[in-house]
């Protein structure tokens, strides 16, 4: 499913001057074949959160794959996701920028959780890696899931 393009507008310092500068964004989104997982942890105050991870074989080995919420807030997003299912889908989406004025090109990839009520209502929340390791470590999920 595709985002249309989107023009935005934003400003850049140059020699100490205000600069107005227009970026063009796309996004391609897909459902990823990974399940989200939300599972119960001890934090180092002894209270229980839940933590978030997808988790796959990499050459043999078990891997688990963290995700933390985009923002402090985020965490009580997540509850009323997972409240729905034990599990949510993971939503992928690759996009880039293209600053109009210099043609740089700036791709990104952006992680939701969503899931759908009975109802048919969807519940989406940005989700983020927790670490670069975790970046490295879907990478090579991904790159498995392509060759297959």
């Amino acid at each position: 499913m595709a985002k249309e393009q989107e023009n935005v507008k934003s400003t850049s310092q140059e020699n100490g001057q205000a600069v107005a500068t227009d970026k063009i964004v796309t996004e391609n989104e897909s459902v990823s074949m990974f399940r989200l997982e939300r599972e119960k942890c001890t934090g180092r105050d002894g209270k229980e959160y839940w933590s978030y991870a997808i988790h796959g074989k990499i050459r043999g080995r078990d891997v688990k794959v963290d995700f933390v919420a985009y923002d402090q807030g985020g965490y009580e997003v997540l509850d009323i996701i997972f409240d729905i299912a034990d599990t949510a889908e993971l939503v992928i989406s690759d996009g880039q920028m293209t600053n109009e004025t210099t043609g740089e090109v700036i791709k990104f990839r952006t992680f939701e959780a969503r899931n759908v009520d009975n109802d048919g209502v969807e519940y989406r929340y940005k989700i983020r890696l927790a670490r670069e390791s975790d970046k490295a470590l879907l990478n090579m999920l991904l790159q498995q899931k392509h060759n297959v």
